[in-house]
């Protein structure tokens, strides 16, 4: 149904916003697919792909950008995933939300420290050949980083949707 609607009705900003994240989630995805079958040794061997430094350079710029057009697009429907939270856990108390929005406030900012400790825009914009796993480093300090950098793309494209909002002109497409 939204594939029907997209080129119906007015674009407010945030509709924009939504559609070219969209757009551009679903390039990162069909680079994932693709480079995943040319770096597959295993599954799709039969089709004697070899993938070389594209597939690498591919699937390295796909999962990168992928990971974080995902965070922007939680973001920009945290409205729906906190009205869902807010039905099934009715909580009374106005602190657990304050208290809630001063965790993401922390997360985010350390997810300016771990973006750049993790050197995702390096990875990003093919500034690194490879990315190698630390299997030494704990990995509740992995994913935390990486739930981190998740929370501060989210709480970007929650506050720029938010600031869009606002804004009521519409486009006509």
């Amino acid at each position: 149904n939204w594939y029907k609607a997209m080129f119906k009705s007015k674009y407010s900003a945030v509709r924009i916003l939504l559609t070219v994240l969209n757009v551009l989630l679903f390039a990162a995805m069909v680079g994932m697919m693709i480079s995943g079958i040319m770096l597959s040794r295993e599954v799709f061997d039969f089709l004697n792909l070899r993938a070389g430094m594209f597939g690498r350079r591919l699937h390295m710029i796909s999962t990168s950008w992928g990971y974080l057009l995902m965070s922007a697009h939680i973001g920009l429907h945290f409205g729906i995933i906190a009205g869902v939270f807010k039905r099934k856990i009715p909580l009374k108390s106005k602190w657990i939300g304050l208290i809630g929005k001063r965790v993401a406030g922390l997360a985010a900012v350390y997810g300016i420290y771990a973006f750049i400790a993790r050197q995702l825009a390096d990875r990003m914009f093919l500034l690194m050949e490879y990315a190698f796993f630390d299997y030494e480093e704990s990995a509740l300090f992995f994913f935390g980083d990486y739930l981190c950098i998740l929370i501060l793309f989210a709480t970007i494209t929650f506050y720029l949707s938010k600031i869009l909002k606002r804004k009521k002109r519409s486009v006509v497409l």
